[in-house]
């Protein structure tokens, strides 16, 4: 009723006014890798080929209160399926920016983070791996978005304020964390407590930016907690998360650090740290970077990457990427699995 409600309201606030052009868009991305790794664990392949893509729908208009209404969603493939993963109403003016959808949180979408040598291999949202973490419990990025993609896109409600001299806050509510299938959208609201289920996922977050002699700082972090429905499951506990992140840049340089912890849903033995620091430095169509991430569980699993690599802007959009690394991963009562990898790719952004 909450969602039908908000969506009848932004439309008449669109109808209210007259007509404006639609500007419909179309973006995506392709990325693509060729790597080698050189691990401990015997008889793993050396050498793989990886890929990313994701394809963008967008539609927006612009009344004349300077209210903007559109729609946001964006197609990926997956082990031959194709799938849609964000996919939400926005509507945004003076008093902010509101999103009703799939989509993620005010963590996430505020989260200051650190710059490193390839986003995509060392970053908050990390899209190309080529270590394998066997029996290890570990995270390999540090993103905020929950403990499982039913958590980052589990339909919600998200406010963002504008921005206030340098500050802006978010928050997101979402009933029910598990994705509804097909029929559940036609047969009404599930009412069932079940075990591994969570329900009222609420998250805030605050990022504040400034620049004084030259130099820029952000400042954030965000927290999210859901509640367990039932017990008898896999998970013990209501869930918690949060993060914490600080990026400072002058000309073309940039360093940066963050953390971001979970309990995992368990009163005990669930929780994983996560950190991260990083440096980076731009010049012309080159930039290049560095970083070090440790993920360490309350089980005693840990995992240690030291990236370095270079990107070169070959074209608007479209990026040629090389890094190396080293790194460490160690399962609780199993094989240590260490080594180094080399990773060659290209981002191809439209």
């Amino acid at each position: 009723m909450k969602k039908a409600l908000l969506t009848s309201a932004l439309l008449v606030l669109a109808a209210s006014n007259a007509h404006a052009e639609i500007e419909l868009g179309l973006g995506g991305y392709f990325r693509g890798y060729a790597g080698y790794a050189d691990q401990a664990i015997d008889d793993l392949r050396e050498t793989d080929f990886k890929r990313k893509s994701k394809i963008f729908f967008e539609g927006k208009t612009t009344y004349d209160n300077s209210l903007t209404v559109g729609f946001f969603s964006e197609l990926f493939q997956e082990n031959g399926t194709d799938n849609i993963s964000g996919s939400y109403l926005y509507g945004e003016g003076p008093w902010g920016h509101l999103r009703l959808g799939d989509e993620r949180g005010a963590p996430f979408i505020l989260q200051v983070h650190a710059p490193g040598a390839d986003t995509n291999i060392d970053g908050r949202d990390i899209h190309i791996s080529f270590i394998n973490e066997g029996a290890a419990d570990i995270d390999l990025d540090y993103r905020h978005s929950g403990l499982t993609s039913g958590f980052a896109y589990s339909t919600k409600l998200v406010y963002l304020t504008p921005d206030m001299h340098g500050l802006r806050a978010g928050v997101s509510f979402s009933p029910e964390v598990a994705r509804l299938g097909t029929s559940d959208y036609t047969n009404g609201m599930d009412f069932d407590n079940e075990p591994d289920d969570f329900e009222n996922f609420t998250e805030a977050a605050l990022r504040y930016e400034a620049t004084v002699a030259g130099v820029k700082a952000q400042l954030g972090g965000g927290y999210s907690m859901a509640g367990l429905e039932a017990n008898g499951g896999s998970f013990n506990d209501d869930y918690t998360e949060w993060n914490a992140g600080v990026a400072l840049s002058y000309k073309g340089a940039r360093v940066g650090a963050g953390y971001n912890t979970d309990n995992g849903a368990r009163d005990s033995g669930g929780d994983t740290d996560n950190w991260v620091v990083g440096a980076d430095y731009a010049w012309d169509a080159y930039k290049v970077g560095v970083s070090h991430f440790i993920s360490e569980t309350e089980a005693d699993d840990e995992f240690k990457r030291t990236t370095a690599g270079v990107n070169y802007t070959y074209g608007p959009g479209l990026s040629f990427r090389g890094s190396v690394g080293l790194f460490d991963v160690q399962a609780a009562g199993a094989d240590e699995n260490d080594g180094h990898f080399v990773a060659l790719g290209t981002d191809v952004k439209f």
